[in-house]
């Protein structure tokens, strides 16, 4: 054979099989289209109706699904459930009115002086009816002559004044204090106007001497405050004479604390009023009584055996108010040492 004719053979079969090629890919369609045009009428209607069954089948699933609640996720309360599967209501614990305070038991009379000048006498009533642990508490300072020569270290007007803890507006006062009072704060008084409680650091039980008098009334330092921690502070008196020194006390001229970042407000006295004397007018001093902390001195006082938590402290070794001692511990644990005048630990306005 010629090459000519050879190859003249080999270019018509390439054009013929690239032409079949081209015109069976033309011909191709999808199946279902193909089965589409091979239906009949009924047939079509049929398909109509398996997909609506479908579509309808689908949407009752997903009604069904929203409906059940998930795992882990709580139902609401059913009224028809038996009682034990329903969430018990918080009961409230009955909380004493002012007129309840009772005025009865032990006075004692702080000599106010500022500078040379003498501002007049507090006299305060306590209530060893409501709190017996933090009155104790209070007469052992008093009777040991503690209070003698400490300030008014924390003034804010129409809130509170606190004392009993400081010699001047910024030098604590280390010697003398015992072990931290277990809290009463939930005894149902009320900080109101005129009332003295004690303060305290974060923890609940770290009452030691410094307490504070309320120049207006405070709920929200009380025990049952939705803004408070739940415990609140302790009112264990009331002022019943020299309410008018407490007003000047709370006019005196303050200044933002000396570290800044911690206590911005102006609540330290430039001129702190001092008490010049602490003493009682009304109950004689019997045997001083053990420390407050210590297990002997919790058997010699009557516990609220009703108070909730009662004897979640009854073992633990609680803090004495040393800042010197709380700094040491910060150091131990890494933490940033404590400022002695942090208001932290004290009670703070929530208006």
């Amino acid at each position: 054979m010629k090459p000519s004719v050879f190859w003249k053979s080999i270019a018509v079969a390439l054009i013929s099989g690239l032409a079949v090629s081209v015109v069976a890919q033309n011909d191709k369609s999808p199946p279902t289209k193909r089965r589409a045009r091979q239906r009949t009428p009924a047939q079509e209607r049929a398909a109509e109706r398996r997909t609506q069954q479908q579509r309808a089948a689908s949407k009752r699933r997903a009604e069904q699904r929203v409906s059940k609640p998930r795992p882990g996720r709580r139902r609401a309360a059913n009224p028809a459930a038996p009682q034990g599967l329903q969430r018990k209501p918080r009961v409230e614990r009955p909380v004493l009115t002012e007129a309840e305070l009772d005025l009865t038991g032990p006075r004692i009379v702080f000599e106010i002086v500022s500078g040379e000048e003498e501002w007049g006498e507090i006299v305060i009533a306590l209530d060893e009816v409501h709190a017996p642990r933090t009155v104790a508490n209070f007469l052992r300072y008093v009777d040991e002559g503690f209070y003698n020569g400490t300030v008014f270290q924390r003034v804010i007007r129409d809130f509170i004044i606190q004392g009993g803890g400081y010699v001047s507006a910024t030098e604590p006062k280390r010697s003398g204090l015992h072990s931290p009072v277990r809290s009463e704060a939930r005894n149902g008084l009320r900080n109101l106007r005129g009332t003295i409680a004690m303060a305290r650091r974060r923890d609940p039980q770290s009452a030691t001497s410094q307490f504070f008098i309320n120049v207006v009334d405070n709920p929200g330092v009380d025990a049952d405050s939705p803004r408070g921690d739940g415990w609140g502070y302790c009112v264990f008196g009331k002022v019943v004479e020299g309410m008018s020194v407490i007003d000047r006390i709370q006019q005196v001229e303050t200044r933002p604390g000396a570290t800044p970042g911690v206590d911005m407000s102006p609540s330290l006295p430039i001129e702190p009023p001092m008490i010049q004397r602490a003493y009682r007018v009304i109950g004689e001093p019997e045997e001083l009584p053990p420390e407050a902390g210590s297990p002997e001195g919790i058997e010699s006082l009557e516990l609220d055996e009703d108070a909730p938590d009662a004897e979640e402290y009854e073992d633990e070794e609680m803090p004495v108010d040393d800042p010197e001692a709380e700094g040491a511990q910060d150091e131990e644990s890494g933490a940033e040492p404590r400022d002695p005048n942090d208001p932290s630990d004290t009670p703070r306005r929530t208006d």
